[in-house]
């Protein structure tokens, strides 16, 4: 590339993007829009995205930052040696592959955890390396709208350590052609009764995090459970079943895209408690806004239930709490496992 602009790429489009009204969260995380964007440069309607992107409604047994029906994310971790991604990342953009990166925010340059801590929940798509200015372009949920959420990077050792975690995107399957009728319906009859058991654990989940506590750590874990699993998983599968005609269908297309917003709220709330004075005091208070999300899963089962779906023999509703617990635990661990603030 020559000169300092990038050439033309990947985009942040709210006015294409699924669901992006308010803000980017509006139904996705970061990782999803990058991948989002990168499926839209490959030419894929926001429909074939929702499809590309949904599968099942499996709130335990989905990795949102990885498998999906049509496409994969192959990672490449090399946490505390993040120049080792480096070339790996100019190679696939020079080549016009855009490369999702999740860096080590205490590398990134004017991040708020810069030197601070060793955090990894925020994710940009690289698309574009100027090798005469030594510059990479990301898009970046958190850059400036008016600039097209562009960040340009100039090369240095601390930018080429950030890059710890970066991935590349596979398309794997063609897109699911099912009308949203049909696919709704094969969602409703295999996934009625796991989602009954879930809706079940979930209340127990978050009501043993309200009498518990939430520290540091493990308010941080929650926002990223809440906003990069348990809200797409919802989001994508109300967004999967646009076209529908059937009426029952559709109250079900509804009441996933009610639990959704339900947990974008809650997200959004511990977001905001984490910079709160006292914290234990902000978490109890966004952890009060769960219900709208857990109500909203109730709702969701309902129609399910109404639409023909059965909610027999799901699996034990303890054994999904103990999962979900495990699942923080691991999403916390992962994310903000080293230099976690108290």
């Amino acid at each position: 590339m020559r000169g300092a602009e990038a050439p033309a790429g990947p985009v942040f489009d709210p006015q294409r993007a699924l669901g992006w009204r308010d803000v980017a969260l509006d139904g996705l995380n970061c990782v999803l829009r990058c991948v989002e964007a990168t499926l839209a440069h490959h030419g894929y309607t926001p429909q074939q995205i929702a499809r590309c992107l949904a599968g099942e409604l499996d709130l335990l047994g989905r990795d949102m930052a990885r498998e999906f029906p049509g496409c994969a994310l192959s990672w490449r971790t090399a946490d505390g040696e993040g120049e080792r991604n480096w070339q790996f990342v100019l190679d696939s953009v020079t080549a016009g592959t855009p490369v999702i990166i999740m860096p080590d925010r205490y590398y990134w340059p004017g991040d708020e955890f810069e030197g601070r801590f060793h955090f990894h929940d925020h994710a940009v798509l690289a698309y574009a390396w100027c090798e005469e200015e030594g510059v990479l372009t990301v898009l970046d949920t958190d850059a400036p709208p008016e600039d097209g959420f562009r960040r340009r990077l100039t090369e240095s050792a601390q930018v080429r350590s950030a890059c710890t975690r970066v991935a590349a995107l596979d398309l794997t399957s063609p897109v699911d052609q099912r009308t949203g009728d049909e696919f709704g319906r094969a969602q409703i009859v295999t996934r009625t009764a796991p989602l009954a058991s879930e809706a079940i654990a979930l209340r127990h989940f978050f009501g043993a995090l309200r009498e518990n506590g939430l520290s540091g750590e493990l308010g941080r874990g929650l926002h990223v459970l809440v906003l990069g699993d348990l809200q797409p998983l919802l989001f994508l599968f109300g967004e999967a079943l646009t076209d529908a005609q059937d009426p029952q269908v559709l109250r079900v297309r509804q009441a996933a895209l009610s639990a959704a917003a339900g947990a974008k709220r809650l997200g959004q709330a511990l977001i905001a408690a984490h910079s709160q004075r006292d914290r234990q005091q902000g978490y109890q208070a966004a952890l009060a806004l769960a219900d709208r999300l857990l109500n909203g899963v109730d709702s969701l089962v309902a129609a399910m239930r109404d639409a023909g779906g059965s909610v027999l023999g799901g699996p034990d509703p303890d054994n999904v709490t103990r999962a979900l617990h495990a699942k923080l635990a691991a999403i916390t661990e992962t994310c903000f496992g080293e230099g976690a603030p108290a």
